[in-house]
């Protein structure tokens, strides 16, 4: 650490991310940023309540309602933290050329804190919109080219999900369920028009067991990621025996929130009828987020003089602000927002209040609990930086949300 003797690195970090490292996020991805924070979230887990049936009785006859008393029906999840980790390195020999040159000392570290500060929100972004399983994409499920060095993804598959040098594992399922198989491959090349992936050998080689239809992870990721918003929404129903943090929510539709899968219509008309469904089950949901390519195909569907321009503002900084426009839904006008980090062929309508991210203090952070930004590495002549957090997303009421299955000829 003496290389950076000079030049305090937390100093430097005031003054290259003045608004904090965390906002970053907001700007990358309105959904992110749409979600209220609370970085209080101490304990080993908390209970989150819901109340999804009233108990009381009630009838035109008092005798029936004083017979039919009872209590509210409750559901308590128990949420716990995930942890999310991004490191970066800054070479010996670069931090002694540069010691003593505040400038070039801040260039420096500005790179390798981006490179990080990348790394961690590309993840939590992306796993916002996702089931917690971990996959970042599907093979083909026929002629993925899983005995050959590149593969092709499905067209499902968000190619946001894949960097050039990134580690991935291979399974049989998505991360919710099963385990993850043996070997590892990193990533070469990507070619994210064709949504191929390129390793150094056949994969099938590289991760044993792969094959077509098979999903990617990032390596230690199976499993292990922060639930978003398809986990609290699931594309199915849960059926009996669901676990999720601890309770089973199968027995009512509040528990899990609603889904909207038509097989025709512009995206305009899902829209419009999902909106009327959330409408008839009590919802009130009041954005709408999408991928952008879904987005550009919804606004020319409706043509540039019936669209309504917004700014919506984060949550918790309105100083940031997403472009978006509004579309009169079944109770109410919908902002319409895109976000890359969505799934394609999918919408997500949802009420803005209902969703928090708990945290144990900011996320992200440079870790720092002993007071040094940087610690030397064991095994290189480097200092490693170390930005991360521990944080659940939280849904206080997942019916007033619409999982939203896009017809793909939309």
């Amino acid at each position: 650490m003496t290389s950076l003797s000079l030049t305090p690195v937390n100093e430097l970090a005031r003054r290259l991310y003045p608004d904090g490292i965390e906002a970053l996020l907001y700007k990358k991805s309105p959904g992110w940023g749409m979600i209220s924070k609370w970085e209080g979230f101490g304990d080993a887990s908390k209970e989150l309540v819901w109340k999804f049936a009233v108990g009381g009785g009630a009838s035109t006859q008092f005798a029936n309602a004083q017979a039919n008393k009872g209590v509210p029906s409750l559901k308590k999840p128990l949420i716990t933290r995930t942890k999310e980790y991004a490191l970066a390195s800054m070479d010996g020999e670069m931090l002694d050329a540069v010691s003593g040159k505040p400038g070039q000392l801040a260039s420096t570290f500005k790179v390798a804190m981006d490179d990080a500060l990348y790394n961690i929100q590309l993840s939590l972004c992306f796993h916002l919109f996702r089931n917690g399983g971990g996959a970042r994409g599907q093979l083909l499920s026929s002629a993925s080219g899983v005995g050959t060095v590149t593969i092709t993804l499905s067209a499902t598959t968000s190619m946001q999900g894949f960097e050039k040098g990134m580690w991935v594992n291979g399974g049989t399922t998505d991360g919710t369920t099963g385990a993850v198989l043996p070997g590892k491959a990193q990533i070469t090349a990507v070619n994210r028009g064709a949504r191929q992936l390129t390793a150094a050998a056949a994969w099938n080689t590289l991760i044993i067991g792969l094959v077509d239809a098979c999903y990617l992870f990032r390596d230690g990721d199976f499993g292990g990621v922060v639930k978003g918003f398809q986990a609290w929404v699931p594309d199915s129903a849960p059926t009996p025996g669901d676990n999720f943090y601890g309770i089973d929510r199968s027995s009512d539709t509040r528990l899990h929130g609603l889904r909207y899968a038509p097989t025709s219509g512009t995206i305009e008309e899902v829209l419009i009828d999902a909106s009327a469904l959330a409408f008839e089950n009590g919802a009130d949901p009041d954005i709408v987020i999408m991928n952008p390519l879904d987005k550009a195909n919804l606004v020319k569907q409706m043509g540039s003089k019936r669209i309504i321009p917004v700014n919506a503002a984060s949550a918790d900084k309105p100083t940031i602000g997403y472009k978006g426009f509004m579309l009169e839904g079944a109770n109410g006008a919908l902002t319409i927002l895109s976000d890359p980090m969505c799934q394609r062929n999918k919408a997500w309508m949802l009420k803005q209040d209902t969703w928090e991210v708990w945290s144990l203090g900011k996320v992200p952070r440079v870790l720092n609990r002993d007071g040094q930004e940087t610690l030397r590495e064991a095994s290189a002549d480097a200092d490693e930086l170390r930005v991360g957090g521990y944080l659940a997303v939280v849904c206080s009421a997942p019916n007033d949300n619409v999982n939203i299955t896009l017809p793909t000829a939309s």
